[in-house]
């Protein structure tokens, strides 16, 4: 994120990609006379994303305010910056917490000025790029192409389209168009985050929504979704399918 301001740095990283099958403990030490140890963070830069990102839940300091320590299952270069919150419009947003979340992982980013736009529409290409890079795909992979008639190589979404094409996460319309810029409802949105999850979708023949019955195609994923309390209604009974998603 640009909002970081950044302090010392330190390399454990390997010649190449080392990950441990369960977390291990970085310990870091905080420079002396850094007064902002509440906003104090591990980063580390994800070659990937091409951004600093959140290492684990960022750390927390040691009771003698000396380290910060953070559990995380990979060696890399980690980078200590306090962080500040880069958005003047979600300060009192319900969904703060997972905008700011979100951003220190660089999966979402703001738009210019310094605001996040919360309540504007989320677009195709958007969740599509929220989904992979919330699941980690890899990117890096050239040879992966998408074949869509209108997501030409040049375009910023290009690369997120091609590697979810290729996981069949999403699919285009019959005319052969992905419509990058078209809106999201969220029965769209349950779908593409779950299949970029990798989970298995079970049956249920009961139906938690007065509008989501077992005809639709979306049944089993809202209901699916809705069991691991991942989504709930917009009013009692309903989940208002065909609602569009914001950005918040």
């Amino acid at each position: 994120p640009a909002n970081l301001t950044f302090g010392d740095a330190v390399d454990i990283s390997t010649q190449g990609k080392v990950f441990f099958n369960k977390n291990v403990v970085i310990k870091i030490a905080v420079p002396v006379g850094v007064g902002l140890l509440k906003k104090l963070k591990i980063f580390y830069y994800d070659s990937n994303k091409d951004a600093y990102v959140l290492a684990g839940d960022g750390g927390k300091i040691s009771d003698d305010g000396k380290f910060i320590v953070v559990e995380i299952n990979h060696l890399t270069l980690f980078v200590l910056a306090a962080y500040e919150n880069p958005f003047g419009d979600v300060v009192s947003h319900w969904a703060k917490d997972f905008i700011l979340r979100l951003n220190d992982l660089g999966v979402v980013e703001g738009k210019s000025g310094g605001f996040y736009e919360p309540e504007r529409n989320l677009t195709r290409a958007e969740l599509t790029k929220i989904a992979l890079l919330t699941f980690d795909y890899d990117l890096s992979d050239e040879m992966v192409k998408a074949d869509f008639d209108d997501v030409a190589a040049g375009d910023w979404f290009y690369p997120f389209v091609a590697v979810a094409q290729e996981n069949e996460i999403i699919a285009g319309y019959g005319d052969g168009s992905f419509r990058p810029n078209a809106t999201v409802t969220r029965a769209e949105a349950v779908k593409i985050l779950l299949k970029a999850a990798k989970l298995e979708v079970g049956l249920d023949n009961k139906s938690n929504f007065w509008d989501v019955g077992g005809g639709d195609w979306f049944f089993e994923y809202v209901n699916f979704a809705y069991k691991l309390g991942i989504v709930g209604g917009k009013s009692v009974g309903f989940f208002a399918p065909n609602d569009l998603v914001t950005r918040g």
